[in-house]
């Protein structure tokens, strides 16, 4: 078995989630269906790691997690792209009914190897002026838009 000190455990439950998942879990967001979370990274890297974490504690699709094949690739750098003007109509017929977009992971770092899913190290934003897109909240850094 594998030791850690306690400092290093967490907690996977609703309670010990950051804000975003513990909303999420809530039955506040009884309406949410499946959830795109960007930057939309494989679900190996460190990133897609944390999406996995948190789909535990609340009961939406995580349309990232279907993305862990090979031959997945190209697609999933078609729906990392927010900036395509297909890209929103695709997560709708995913049925994607909200994007959560964590400006704080899109980091130079990111972008080094992933440049198209972390941005170039800018964080996107999307426009509520824009038909069909509209501000859900802020959760901490994580900004969550519902789409129709």
């Amino acid at each position: 078995l594998l030791a850690l000190p306690r400092d290093r455990v967490i907690a996977v439950t609703a309670s010990a989630a950051p804000a975003i998942y513990q909303w999420l879990a809530s039955p506040e967001a009884n309406t949410v269906g499946a959830i795109a979370e960007y930057p939309f990274v494989p679900p190996e890297e460190p990133d897609g790691y944390t999406y996995q974490l948190w789909a535990r504690v609340h009961p939406h699709r995580v349309i990232n997690l279907d993305y862990t094949q090979i031959g997945d690739t190209e697609e999933r750098a078609q729906l990392a792209d927010l900036n395509r003007p297909d890209t929103l109509d695709r997560l709708r017929a995913k049925g994607v009914t909200h994007i959560l977009i964590h400006t704080e992971k899109y980091t130079q770092k990111g972008a080094k190897k992933y440049p198209l899913e972390y941005h170039g190290g800018a964080p996107i934003y999307l426009s509520p002026s824009e038909p069909g897109i509209f501000i859900e909240g802020t959760f901490g850094t994580t900004n969550v838009y519902r789409i129709q």
